[in-house]
């Protein structure tokens, strides 16, 4: 006599660990390009710290200097897509597995920030130029340390190959 056992499929996926955007942090995203291609961007310059002079008997901040500007454009180099669809029936067929909405948060966080995180790291290095050994100063400390961390992303989620 055989004995046939039941099967269950169950209505929860198996999903895979995220990580999330690596790069959002060091990025300025307060620029919206909706319906255009390119944005300008006002930088404004700093001036040198001074030495407050109590004694003098003009200009105690300091020599005064018109603040300046630049102008930065901003244009967009690539433009990605995907597309999948979800027939009716296989939806109702897998016990309503294949969700729309869950699908769409599964691409974001498996292909779209992955691909965005590289990219944007790509373009991190190949605009810092080379490194030479130098030692590090009060003048150069701070871009010592960005580089250092830039490169730790870099080697730890393999993100560049080169």
């Amino acid at each position: 006599m055989a004995v046939n056992y039941a099967e269950k499929y169950s209505d929860v996926i198996d999903e895979r660990f995220k990580q999330g955007a690596l790069t959002d942090s060091v990025l300025n995203t307060q620029y919206e390009f909706d319906g255009v291609n390119k944005v300008n961007v006002y930088s404004i310059e700093t001036v040198p710290l001074n030495d407050y002079n109590i004694n003098a008997a003009a200009n105690r901040y300091g020599q005064p200097k018109e603040l300046g500007n630049d102008i930065q454009s901003l244009k967009l180099s690539q433009d990605k897509s995907f597309t999948f669809t979800i027939d009716r029936k296989n939806r109702d067929d897998t016990m309503m597995a294949n969700s729309a909405g869950l699908a769409l948060n599964r691409e974001m966080d498996e292909v779209v920030i992955p691909t965005i995180d590289k990219y944007r790291i790509k373009v991190m290095v190949s605009n810092t130029g080379t490194v030479e050994k130098q030692e590090i100063t009060k003048e150069n400390a701070y871009e010592s340390f960005c580089l250092l961390l830039l490169l730790w992303l870099i080697r730890k989620y393999q993100l560049l190959t080169v």
